[in-house]
């Protein structure tokens, strides 16, 4: 697969587990721009050792609590420009901070945002095939809307993915071996290209974002840092 595909595209990833982060980082490394966005001080399932080293490398990484209203008014800021949105938290959640699918299709009618049901195994081969089945289902969404001018809101079930998976010939969920977590692999499962390069430390690119991107000053970093928004 191309890893220029998707060069000039903008991803927000809002994950919290593995699903969701390795689809994340499929995309970036089919040349998305990838944002990880994380809260501050929060501790984040993909963060042990290994799994955030290959499943965020290639990414960018900044500090942000979007539960608190001047938090969701950045997020939503970013969302401006971005082409799609990867989260998995519970049903409605985000909607409860006023960041669902309808409000961010009415900040950005072309955004597609894709919302992953974790499959529940633990399973790290079920967990990376969920995440497969979502960077697949984004591409397609991102090829779409660069046709239709129009956004979509895509549902990844982690349950019905490896339904369909265990249906296949050759495909032991219970016994089938993960790919090894090594970022040095030149491609992953399927052929996918991995973008090389280390994981971000949190927090490390709002300069970049914040300031860069959506034209924050220094004093109005500091104060959104001093009141933990950033």
């Amino acid at each position: 697969m191309n890893e220029d595909l998707l060069a000039g595209i903008l991803i927000i990833d809002l994950s919290q587990g593995v699903a969701a982060a390795y689809c994340g980082r499929l995309l970036a490394g089919c040349g998305a721009d990838v944002i990880r966005v994380e809260r501050p001080g929060a501790s984040d399932p993909s963060h042990t050792p290994d799994r955030n080293s290959h499943l965020n490398a290639g990414k960018k990484g900044i500090a942000l609590d979007y539960t608190q209203p001047a938090g969701a008014a950045l997020l939503r800021r970013l969302v401006e420009g971005a082409d799609a949105l990867i989260e998995d938290h519970a049903p409605d959640y985000l909607g409860s901070l006023g960041l669902g699918y309808r409000d961010l299709n009415a900040t950005n009618p072309r955004l597609i945002m894709t919302s992953v049901t974790p499959d529940g195994s633990g399973s790290p081969f079920a967990e990376r095939l969920v995440g497969l089945n979502a960077f697949a289902a984004t591409l397609v969404g991102l090829l779409s809307a660069a046709g239709i001018e129009r956004g979509q809101h895509v549902e990844v079930a982690g349950g019905e993915c490896l339904a369909a998976a265990a249906s296949l010939p050759g495909i032991d969920l219970g016994r089938t071996p993960s790919p090894p977590l090594d970022p040095s692999e030149p491609a992953d499962m399927m052929g996918v290209p991995l973008k090389a390069g280390r994981a971000p430390h949190p927090g490390e690119h709002n300069d970049e974002v914040y300031h860069g991107m959506l034209g924050l000053t220094p004093e109005e970093l500091l104060s959104l840092q001093e009141a933990g928004i950033i």
